[in-house]
């Protein structure tokens, strides 16, 4: 199990519930309502915010959302991005 699963598994049932429905959208390219933005110093790499979770995600070559990482902000949110 990743620190994604571990991260999505302990949150209570909504918020839980939340995070899936964004990383569900994501995977769709559905963005419209998503509280995304690129981040500064690095290609094709955006941020979902949702409270005080942030999702990391990578554009391939393709345009297909590759996700990175997702957990509460802190000093090292995006510092363990690549």
């Amino acid at each position: 199990m990743n620190k994604t699963d571990k991260y999505i598994k302990k949150l209570p049932p909504k918020k839980r519930e939340e995070i899936l429905e964004i990383l569900r959208r994501i995977k769709e390219g559905i963005m419209a309502g998503l509280d995304f933005k690129k981040l500064k110093g690095y290609d094709n790499y955006f941020r979902v915010r949702k409270g005080d979770t942030r999702i990391i995600f990578h554009l391939d070559i393709n345009g297909q959302p590759e996700i990175r990482s997702v957990g509460n902000k802190d000093d090292n949110t995006y510092r363990r991005i690549k």
